[in-house]
């Protein structure tokens, strides 16, 4: 195996959305979220953001409008 495909990551994520993949949530942030909701903040909402704004096929911050 090649050193370069090798990857360590360590930092902690709540949530992760690919851009041609799945949304991945951290389980106790989504029940963090739940119980105890703070304003402005739910991974949840978050991350399928990114996947909304990602259907165009770039995740810019300009979501396709249809």
């Amino acid at each position: 195996m090649r050193s370069d495909w090798v990857h360590s990551e360590t930092d902690d994520l709540t949530g992760e959305s690919w851009l041609r993949g799945p949304v991945i949530l951290s389980w106790d942030d989504v029940e963090l979220d739940s119980y105890h909701p703070e304003p402005g903040r739910n991974i949840v909402v978050h991350e399928f953001a990114h996947k909304l704004d990602s259907l165009n096929g770039a995740t810019n911050g300009m979501p396709a409008i249809a």
